[in-house]
């Protein structure tokens, strides 16, 4: 996978990113200056990478170049898309795909309508509406229509982006009105009955009927009705109840269903006709007799959606760590600990202290007993510690249970302990009480010894960056190198493991808990850091993760990631909303 020359080349590399003398923060000129020669022989390890691992080397290589060459930075990214197009299995490559381009989304939604159509289907309806969304957050009804114009030609028909653009061009031109709507029953119109969901072109109908003329409502409530008619002579016995809130309704039929989203404008614009299809549909006159605002009563919204756009704002997908207004404009998570620390921050203004995973203990356990009712720095740290035996050390708790008498349960295994000792030692760093503070921490540090590998990281990750509030940061550095041990055992278990074999090293647990060390070690100690990354053994996971170094120098946070377990499950997760979702 990697050329012969590769241990060379990469000492050249970092001899090249020599750090300049320690000193309390690297500026960001250092920062860039060694961030550079990592991210271009990451490009050059790409080309001889297999599909999977130059996908992700490109694309982690993109989002650094975010501040320092934009256009090179859209370059890579439509570089690691091609690459993800070629990933198997198809359950990788749409997440992949999806997570490409959703990060390109805020920084050039035109190379984004370049790309869209080459995606899996499922991809493509997401990223169509996220562009329209993200255009009209950014005040941009032109290229908001100019996307959906293009999801339109291609067939894809969404029902919230065009909910939003009519929002969105309610005081344009009833022409500008007409042509989106009846653009988006095209699309809706040329998916098969199958791909066509209820209450979808009937709540756009629904929601905008009274904004456009007459012919043009009416024309849409055949189409829909005929695409529901369609459906239900391919399911002859199909059946079900819509519920939202404590309104639910049965049904037998797709047409009583879409017939009752649309009988208001029916019954306005062609009274006889409304008369006679609910004459038809018996099951529909009841319906409105139960629900006389129609389609409204199922929504969260109401019938006041369509006036729901987007609000104008700096889009999260541009900033980053390094300069203090991205700072403040990027929600801190647990997925970035440690870049807070890539310029100097007033960390009680705005970004506090990192959550814990127990802020109130849950009422009549053990270390409800000891922690109080309180959220502040406990005034009895030395006996709190003293009795921490008291608490279990793991217990299991039900997460979601089935079966006949519900007896059927899944649970996930917690931590009472540490999580206690965690917020004690959070709650001091917060109301700088440093003494209790570093003494919570080296009990909690002492305990998680005994738990289980997979279960440290979350704990190690939360100490140094607690630390490193202390302003400690050899201690900080020294929680990240056990961090790292930690990692590499992970790694020797995934390695191992078949259920992983198929999947890239990038989305192993182990690569995910490398990479958050790394985003705690920069700030700490970088030279320490960088000289643990390389002497990683594996070189498919070294270069990636040295991308990962160089993300972390100049405070670009990670935004999304991918985990996929040996057991079979998989796990997505996000640091910033999908523009999709607004």
């Amino acid at each position: 996978m990697y050329v012969a020359t590769y241990a060379a080349k990469l000492a050249i590399v970092l001899l090249a990113a020599q750090t300049p003398q320690r000193q309390t923060f690297l500026t960001l000129p250092e920062r860039a200056a060694l961030a550079r020669p990592i991210l271009f022989h990451a490009e050059e390890a790409a080309t001889t990478a297999d599909p999977a691992a130059r996908a992700f080397l490109l694309y982690r290589a993109a989002g650094a170049w975010l501040d320092l060459d934009l256009a090179h930075a859209i370059d890579l990214y439509r570089q690691a898309f091609a690459a993800a197009r070629l990933i198997e299995p198809v359950s990788l490559r749409k997440g992949v795909e999806r997570d490409i381009l959703s990060d390109l989304v805020p920084l050039s939604p035109s190379a984004l309508l370049d790309l869209i159509p080459q995606a899996e289907p499922e991809t493509q309806v997401l990223l169509y509406r996220a562009v329209v969304n993200f255009s009209l957050t950014q005040g941009d009804l032109p290229g908001a229509i100019k996307s959906f114009d293009q999801a339109s030609a291609a067939g894809i028909f969404s029902e919230q982006a065009a909910t939003l653009l009519l929002g969105a061009a309610s005081t344009s031109s009833t022409d500008d009105r007409v042509r989106i709507f009846n653009a988006a029953l095209a699309a809706y119109n040329s998916q098969t009955p199958d791909q066509s969901k209820t209450w979808t072109a009937s709540r756009l109908v629904a929601h905008c009927w009274q904004s456009l003329p007459a012919d043009v409502v009416l024309s849409a409530i055949d189409i829909l009705l005929s695409r529901a008619a369609e459906k239900d002579k391919q399911h002859t016995h199909g059946s079900g109840n819509i519920s939202s809130g404590r309104n639910s309704l049965s049904y037998k039929s797709n047409t009583d269903l879409e017939l009752f989203a649309v009988a208001p404008a029916l019954s306005k614009l062609d009274p006889p006709r409304a008369a006679a299809l609910l004459a038809i549909h018996p099951a529909v006159e009841e319906y409105l007799q139960r629900f006389p605002d129609g389609l409204a009563s199922f929504e969260p919204f109401g019938s006041d959606r369509v006036s729901h756009t987007p609000s104008i704002f700096l889009p999260m997908g541009t900033a980053s760590y390094a300069t203090e207004k991205g700072a403040h404009s990027v929600g801190l998570t647990s997925l970035d600990m440690g870049l807070e620390f890539t310029i100097p921050l007033n960390l009680n203004q705005g970004l506090g202290v990192t959550g814990s995973t127990l802020s109130y203990a849950p009422p009549g356990s053990p270390e409800a007993a000891l922690l109080g009712t309180g959220n502040t720095c406990p005034p009895d740290v030395a006996h709190i510690l003293a009795s921490a035996g008291t608490v279990p050390l793991t217990r299991r708790v039900p997460t979601t249970c089935g079966g006949p008498n519900g007896d059927w349960c899944s649970y996930a295994e917690q931590s009472p302990r540490a999580d206690m000792l965690n917020n004690i030692a959070e709650r001091c760093t917060y109301y700088l009480d440093e003494p209790a503070a570093r003494s919570a921490l080296m009990a909690e540090l002492e305990l998680i010894t005994q738990l289980k590998p997979e279960q440290r990281p979350e704990y190690i990750t939360k100490a140094a960056d607690l630390y490193l509030r202390l302003g400690d940061r050899d201690a900080a550095a020294s929680v990240v190198q056990n961090g790292f041990e930690v990692a590499a055992t992970l790694f020797t278990h995934d390695n191992e493991s078949s259920g992983l074999k198929s999947f890239p090293k990038a989305v192993w647990p182990s690569a995910e808990v490398y990479r958050r060390m790394i985003s705690l070690g920069v700030n700490a100690d970088f030279d320490r850091t960088r000289t643990t990354v390389e002497a990683i053994p594996d070189p498919e996971l070294r270069e990636l993760e040295l991308v990962m170094l160089a993300r972390s120098l100049l405070g670009i946070p990670v935004r999304r990631r991918i985990v996929f377990y040996a057991g079979g499950s998989s796990m997505a997760g996000h640091s910033e909303p999908g523009y999709d979702d607004f």
